[in-house]
């Protein structure tokens, strides 16, 4: 990796768990970028030994206050830091599905007829994401028990509590973030 990082012990650990060179290239670019935006978003004057201590979500040794999320999609890998606990999701739709029956099954009836009144396919896929990854994100942030509760309509969840939430489209590419309180979203894509 350039400017000489190396993963920490205890990533180097986790990375062996790894079963594909996809899942360890996913591991590694995830960490290079905790790295990165460690280093250039939290003006931190360590260069190269940012000691990142594995667990369920990993934490920096030298900041255990600030929480990670981490997704991965494929080719696609995300990583938001913040000062509040922070859930996020990246999808990337890799083969054709049925998106409005995959709805009719997952989601409360508000999001799946929200999804229904789609006036094409691109805007139903789209939608179909929104919810989706809204699920995961306050899934990972601990505020929804089951990913496919169909009694929640999870928009409306985030619309109406104290949440702050961002969703971002890019050419067949989805990501969500959602904190528990109000916070702003800054996106860099690298």
């Amino acid at each position: 990796m350039s400017g000489g990082y190396q993963l920490s012990p205890s990533s180097r650990l986790k990375l062996q768990e790894r079963k594909t060179e996809l899942a360890k290239k996913q591991f590694i670019a995830s960490r290079a970028l905790i790295h990165h935006i460690y280093i250039n978003d939290f003006n931190t004057k360590t260069d190269n030994t940012v000691q990142i201590i594995e667990g369920v979500t990993p934490k920096m040794e030298d900041s255990p206050e600030l929480h990670i999320a981490i997704s991965h999609s494929q080719e696609y890998v995300a990583v938001a830091i913040s000062e509040q606990l922070i859930g996020l999701d990246i999808e990337r739709p890799h083969r054709d599905r049925n998106y409005q029956e995959i709805a009719n099954k997952a989601f409360h009836i508000n999001e799946s007829t929200w999804i229904k009144n789609s006036t094409n396919q691109e805007e139903l896929e789209s939608r179909f994401f929104q919810v989706w990854t809204a699920r995961e994100s306050l899934y990972k942030l601990g505020n929804l028990e089951n990913l496919l509760d169909q009694n929640v309509d999870v928009l409306q969840e985030i619309k109406k509590e104290d949440f702050s939430s961002f969703f971002h489209k890019e050419t067949n590419l989805y990501l969500f973030a959602v904190t528990a309180i109000p916070a702003t979203f800054e996106i860099n894509l690298i």
